[in-house]
C-alpha cells in the first residue's frame, strides 16, 4: 500500500471519494463542496486542509481529509479528521488504520500530541472501528453547528 499527499491534480479524486463517503452511510448527495471547492480551499494560497490518498496496486482506494488545530486545553496542537473512507472493496485490509497512522505521524512532526474526529451517529461500524483503534468518546463535550440562515442571521445582529 503506497499513501500520498493529494496533489491539486487529484481534486476530482478527492472530490468524488467524498461523494462515495457520503453514499456509504446513506447520504447521497450530501457533500455540497465541488471539484472548484476542493482546488479552492486545499490547495489555494490558504490551504484549509490537506487530504491523503491510500492506493493498492495502482488503485485509490481510502481517503483521509484533515487539518491541524490548537488545543488550549492541553497547551499542544493536534490534527483533526474531517473525512476517512476506504472503498468497500478495501474495507478490512488495514486502508483505514494506515492513513491514520500516517496523519499521526505527521501531527508528531508538527509537535502535535493528539487526533480528534467524529463519526457520524448512524455509523456504527466506524465508532466500533474508531474504539478499536484506541480513540475514546468525548464526554466532555457536544457538538454545536450554526450555518445557512441562523448564520447569516448572527453576522447581521
Amino acid at each position: 500500500m503506497a499513501i500520498r499527499t493529494a496533489s491539486r491534480a487529484e481534486a476530482p479524486i478527492v472530490q468524488l471519494m467524498l461523494e462515495e463517503l457520503a453514499a456509504s452511510i446513506g447520504k447521497p448527495g450530501g457533500i455540497k463542496g465541488s471539484v472548484a471547492n476542493i482546488e479552492r480551499f486545499g490547495f489555494g494560497p490558504s490551504r484549509l486542509f490537506e487530504a491523503l490518498i491510500a492506493s493498492q496496486s495502482g488503485v485509490d482506494v481510502g481517503l483521509l481529509l484533515f487539518f491541524p488545530e490548537y488545543s488550549s486545553w492541553r497547551g499542544r496542537p493536534g490534527i483533526y479528521v474531517q473525512d476517512l473512507y476506504v472503498i468497500e472493496s478495501a474495507r478490512g485490509a488495514g486502508v483505514a488504520r494506515a492513513l491514520l497512522s500516517e496523519v499521526a505521524q505527521r501531527c508528531e512532526e508538527m509537535e502535535g500530541t493528539y487526533l480528534r474526529l467524529s463519526a457520524s451517529a448512524d455509523n456504527i461500524a466506524a465508532q466500533h472501528f474508531y474504539l478499536k483503534a484506541g480513540f475514546a468518546p468525548s464526554d466532555e463535550e457536544r457538538l454545536f453547528v450554526l450555518e445557512g440562515k441562523d448564520f447569516a442571521a448572527f453576522i447581521r445582529e
